[in-house]
């Protein structure tokens, strides 16, 4: 037994002298999966069938203390486990790459939007609220040849959303006398008796579809519900993509969410308790988690709040540097132009400058009275004080990087005392921001900066906002319009008896009029400013009777907010009862 010894401990000194002078090729693989981050889940976990028969004719005893100073390593641990990566957990750390390649060949998916909206709505004299019941509901198709399974798989999703909101506001409509009669006052406008259901996209590409829908209803006699649900697909299979299928490692990535919680701050502990439950779902061993894909991030969701408020809790977690743990195929390839989704920390991870390197660019001070501050890889600027740049800014509530045509402009979305924000940009530049101007604010998530849609003030008809359709210019990063037709749909009814002029659709006039009479309940479609004209239809019940008629827009010289006017009297002359619902 001592011979066997001493032949073992002699065969140690050897192979540990062979260790100093030259790595075994075992070390070798096991270095290049530990900085590989594209190999995670494709290394194969190593054969451990000869180490356990040597085991077996070795006596327990004699190993133990060999055991207990010499650790395994990674790989060996990892071997242990199953061959479903996403079930390890086994260092529950997040690892920074030493180097991230990123490509822009994937083909942007381009997509039509359209929409289908009913209302009706009934007033009796100009001291009396306008009691009205709304629906709105939104889908897109896919333009790109193939991608078949995904167009009829969303293709059926959308169809069903459209069908249940009809469904819903037709049972309104059956019951609006019931319901008008039983009202109490604060039961009147739109949003009291109005269903909505709403696509919003986050990323539509050749590798991810990932998009969100929300349904709002709010009822007279039920009050106000949400209901949001978030999807991702393959676009070329149309299968789900799950959690699961790209995180390879429960421990760690649960590990990198819980790095984003604040620590000690009670102001928001319900958000942080919410994040962290979140982070131990998946840690324990399930993925059933809300969550969309971004170009750069996985967002995580969900709903909570007392009963009648529901709020929505949410954690972007940042992946470049989380090679370790999670699937980056999923995101290290990109269309030509493409936008990135802030993390929790208000950051992003990208390599901005092209040299296989990861950046980061993190903002901080995006309170009222704080001084804005970036740090781009360690150096810090100060971009001031928002507040004397934009009039009653209150904070930044959301900040987005796009790439345009090999640019990177950051835009700021800042909560100010008009219904619209105001969204600062700033180019980054060799490693400097500039400010290269500002706008009102986006409609939904940019994903696509070549089609977009852009919100401006717009007081006509209720105080609301108009939709724009752009895209981002390359120079400056601001939006440039397609058309000069700008959506909006608000309600009110009329104070007196209007006779309009009616125009063609090229926007000239027929020579024919109509009368609009007096508490006519009608319905702003949106306004063409290269036409001057806003487009209104009355409303009935039955929408067949309804009529189309259009006024000319006045603009105010010193902003974009239009404004109708008829024998000199401006639109709260001429309407009442106004709201909207956008």
């Amino acid at each position: 037994m001592k011979r066997c010894i001493s032949i073992l401990l002699t065969s140690a000194m050897i192979l540990s002298l062979m260790g100093c002078a030259k790595e075994t090729e075992e070390t070798k693989k096991k270095k290049k999966k530990k900085t590989t981050t594209t190999e995670v889940t494709e290394t194969e976990a190593p054969d451990t069938s000869e180490t356990e028969d040597t085991s077996e004719t070795e006596d327990s005893s004699e190993t133990e203390d060999t055991s207990e100073t010499e650790a395994p390593t990674e790989t060996e641990a990892s071997s242990s486990e199953t061959e479903d990566s996403s079930a390890t957990g086994s260092s529950g750390n997040a690892s920074d790459p030493s180097s991230v390649k990123l490509t822009h060949d994937l083909e942007l998916l381009t997509l039509i939007e359209d929409s289908e909206s009913h209302a009706y709505a009934e007033a009796a004299d100009p001291d009396t609220p306008v009691f009205m019941i709304s629906s709105y509901c939104n889908s897109f198709e896919i333009c790109n040849p193939g991608y078949a399974e995904l167009k009829k798989e969303i293709g059926q999703q959308f169809e069903s959303n459209i069908r249940d909101t009809e469904e819903a506001y037709n049972t309104l409509l059956d019951s609006f006398s019931d319901n008008k009669a039983n009202a109490a006052p604060d039961d009147y406008f739109a949003k009291d008796q109005s269903i909505s259901t709403t696509i919003e996209i986050m990323r539509a590409d050749s590798k991810v579809f990932s998009y969100e829908r929300s349904v709002y209803t709010w009822l007279a006699k039920d009050g106000y519900s949400f209901t949001s649900t978030c999807y991702n697909y393959d676009p070329n299979t149309g299968d789900l993509i799950e959690l699961k299928d790209i995180i390879t490692d429960k421990a760690a990535f649960a590990d990198a969410v819980m790095a984003y919680c604040p620590k000690d701050d009670p102001q928001i502990q319900e958000e942080v308790d919410t994040i962290k439950a979140m982070a131990d779902t998946i840690r324990n061993g399930s993925f059933e988690v809300e969550f969309l894909i971004y170009q750069n991030s996985i967002l995580l969701k969900k709903t909570g709040g007392e009963e009648g408020y529901e709020q929505t809790y949410s954690c972007a977690v940042s992946v470049m540097e989380l090679g370790n743990c999670v699937d980056l195929s999923y995101f290290t390839s990109t269309p030509r132009d493409y936008a990135l989704m802030s993390d929790y920390s208000n950051g992003f991870s990208w390599d901005f400058d092209g040299d296989g390197k990861l950046d980061r660019l993190e903002f901080e001070g995006t309170g009222w009275g704080s001084t804005l501050k970036a740090t781009y890889n360690g150096t810090t600027t100060d971009l001031g004080n928002l507040e004397s740049e934009l009039d009653g800014y209150d904070s930044v509530i959301s900040i987005y990087m796009i790439s345009i045509d090999d640019n990177y402009f950051v835009y700021l979305s800042c909560s100010t005392e008009d219904p619209t924000l105001h969204t600062l940009v700033l180019r980054l530049n060799n490693g400097k921001l500039e400010k290269t101007g500002t706008f009102s604010q986006f409609s939904d998530y940019p994903y696509n900066p070549n089609n977009l849609g852009v919100d401006i003030r717009g007081d006509l008809l209720g105080t609301g906002i108009f939709e724009k359709e752009c895209y981002l210019s390359s120079d400056n990063g601001l939006p440039l319009e397609y058309t000069g037709f700008y959506e909006k749909e608000g309600i009110g009814a009329t104070k007196r008896k209007m006779t309009l002029g009616l125009f063609d659709e090229d926007g000239n006039p027929t020579g024919k009029s109509i009368t609009i009479p007096a508490n006519t309940c009608v319905k702003l479609i949106g306004i063409d400013i290269e036409k001057e004209l806003a487009y209104f239809v009355t409303l009935n019940k039955d929408e067949s009777k309804n009529q189309e008629f259009q006024m000319v827009i006045r603009k105010d010289q010193d902003s974009e907010y239009f404004d109708v006017t008829f024998d000199g009297e401006s639109s709260y002359e001429l309407f009442y009862g106004c709201t909207y619902y956008d």
